[in-house]
């Protein structure tokens, strides 16, 4: 069943979205205010915040839209009306210590079974929740891959087709299916993007540039962004320099220096006055080893700005999957830390902006 939704918001509100749009389209590519005031709408450039319980139909922790006590979940990327494509690494019955030189929030893979890929159906069709565990849709299979796949990220072509970029240790790859649940085939017999030496690609993001002839591929490594071009998303061609997501500026003298960049998801949005931008959302990692998401715009998907404060207040949110439900309301999965049988894991978090926005499920015709 297709995800339908309304969105409550007060009539000042929806002024100011109808005045802001009209600025973008005039002036930018992100909000022109980086404080909007009185929690106002700003199109899914502002800060987000986590769905509720209703919202994602599932108990427990504010925002959590699928998770499970013996597993980590990586990252993961949703299809406008569903489902969620998510990399997940099962507790191994008897895995060893973690190194307790791990990062703090990372997930020492090394007590996991290796990631596969799955794909997880929304709660009741219509909840912004996903139901675990789904079905396994991609494993490792080629020696390239060496071993396990994860970071999938969904593509719904015009002819109804599903690609599925995805990363490996070996690199990116990428599958299709005839269908959004068709069988996944690799297509080529290697990476896109390969790995070379320790420098690992990963976290694959994909859109069609505005006009829709040819696509935008981003992707993490070695703490930069990088961009590439395609006219058929399968070949891609790298910009020649790192992507620059805009100039940090910092909040005030006590934010900690941005040191590297990293976990991207871009989207291609309606402006709602016949222009359309891009949106990418990344990872901002500081000194102090905390994680920020920010969100840079752009309007041809080479050159961008950035929106000067973070995009969410917490501290270690990775792997944005942003989805915009109307013209001024963005959806956006990630992932933050969770407990995994006293080990350190990873669980996915539903969120959206304007924080105003309530969602509120339809109900069917005739009910």
């Amino acid at each position: 069943m297709t995800r339908s939704f309304t969105t409550a918001i007060s009539w000042g509100a929806l002024v100011s979205v109808v005045s802001l749009v009209f600025f973008l389209a005039a002036c930018g590519t992100t909000a022109p205010d980086p404080n909007p005031p009185g929690d106002q709408p700003h199109g899914g450039t502002g800060e987000f915040r986590a769905l509720t319980n209703t919202e994602t139909g599932i108990s427990g922790t504010a925002g959590l839209a699928l998770a499970a006590r013996k597993v980590a979940i990586e990252s993961a990327a949703a299809l406008p009306d569903g489902p969620l494509f998510y990399g997940l690494g099962v507790l191994l019955e008897e895995p060893p210590d973690e190194d307790p030189a791990t990062p703090e929030g990372d997930v020492d893979w090394m007590g996991y079974e290796p990631r596969i890929i799955r794909r997880a159906a929304s709660r009741e069709g219509e909840d912004l929740g996903f139901i675990f565990p789904g079905v396994e849709v991609l494993a490792a299979t080629e020696a390239w891959e060496m071993g396990e796949v994860f970071s999938p990220w969904p593509v719904l072509l015009s002819d109804g087709r599903l690609r599925l970029y995805y990363a490996s240790p070996g690199g990116i790859g990428v599958a299709e299916a005839p269908s959004v649940e068709g069988t996944l085939v690799r297509v080529g017999g290697g990476p896109i993007v390969a790995t070379v030496g320790d420098e690992m690609p990963r976290r694959p993001t994909v859109v069609q540039v505005p006009g829709g002839d040819s696509f935008l591929l981003y992707y993490e490594i070695g703490g930069h962004l990088v961009g590439a071009t395609s006219t058929d998303g399968l070949s891609f061609t790298t910009f020649a320099d790192p992507l620059d997501p805009g100039a940090f500026v910092p909040r005030d003298d006590d934010d900690p220096a941005e040191v590297a960049l990293g976990g991207p998801g871009a989207i291609r949005v309606d402006t709602g006055v016949g222009r359309q931008l891009i949106r990418l959302y990344f990872e901002s990692r500081r000194a102090d080893g905390t994680r920020l998401l920010m969100m840079s715009g752009s309007t041809d998907g080479m050159t961008f700005e950035r929106y000067e404060i973070p995009v969410v207040g917490d501290e270690d949110r990775r792997d944005p999957a942003p989805i915009q439900l109307d013209l001024r309301t963005t959806l956006m999965y990630l992932h933050g830390p969770r407990q995994v049988s006293s080990r350190q894991g990873r669980g996915i978090l539903g969120t959206v902006a304007p924080r105003s926005v309530e969602l509120v499920a339809e109900p069917d015709a005739g009910i």
